[in-house]
């Protein structure tokens, strides 16, 4: 059989090969981004360019967010349909609130489902879950249940702090260096369009160029930083 240590060298030699995939894709990111060619190339990042790039994303991911809701067809759904109840329908229902201001508090209408209608649908569907399991509702072995992994976390240390190539000296190979490259173009577009999709939510006005280019070769930053600090995952 195979031994603890065979098992962590196994997961640890997966995750220096994404990490030097991420470090070197986001070089190219960066470039993209401080060399002023992602600028250049808005001329032709319409709207019209960004959604089908957005939307094929989304589908590529069809497969394992099926596979996720296998567990719990009905939590699946409902949490899809309140995400595009809130997301959709009630976006310009304000919520009451307060604030502080001029020594008294004062009340205030925040647009929060407009804002964090997917945060908001998290929280309120694991609430429900975690109802669920208390009162015993669902199946111990039911994907919806959120004490399923508790043991990860009181096996967890309290305080733990990563450290560059803690998993090892990231190796780096072609496969995995132009298959990251291709995710981290898709991400560029895709980034791109939430600048201007943020701007729009905040009321800030449109993102100047090099506003732009500013932010997506600091995306390419973070992201050498994440393969150099071993996250497994981008900025």
């Amino acid at each position: 059989s195979t031994s603890m240590e065979d098992r962590s060298e196994i997961w640890m030699l997966r995750m220096r090969e994404i990490q030097g995939a991420i470090a070197v894709s986001a070089i190219v990111q960066m470039f993209l981004g401080f060399s002023g060619l992602i600028g250049l190339l808005l001329r032709y990042i319409t709207p019209l360019t960004i959604t089908p790039a957005v939307s094929m994303i989304g589908i590529s991911l069809f497969q394992a967010a099926s596979h996720n809701s296998e567990g719990n067809w009905g939590i699946a759904i409902l949490t899809m349909v309140t995400m595009t109840v809130f997301s959709q329908y009630l976006k310009n229902v304000d919520i009451p609130g307060f604030k502080y201001s001029q020594g008294k508090f004062v009340r205030v209408n925040l647009p929060l489902l407009k804002l964090f209608p997917i945060l908001i649908t998290i929280l309120l569907m694991w609430g429900l879950c975690v109802i669920l399991t208390v009162t015993d509702s669902i199946d111990v072995t039911n994907a919806a249940r959120t004490d399923t992994k508790l043991n990860l976390v009181y096996n967890s240390k309290w305080f733990r702090f990563p450290y560059p190539f803690q998993w090892g000296v990231p190796t780096v190979s072609a496969a995995g260096g132009f298959g990251m490259i291709a995710g981290v173009l898709a991400s560029a577009i895709e980034s791109v369009g939430d600048y201007y999709a943020c701007a729009r939510l905040s009321g800030a006005p449109r993102p100047p160029v090099h506003a732009i280019n500013r932010g997506i070769g600091v995306e390419g930053l973070g992201c050498v930083l994440a393969g150099i600090w071993g996250t497994g995952n981008g900025r």
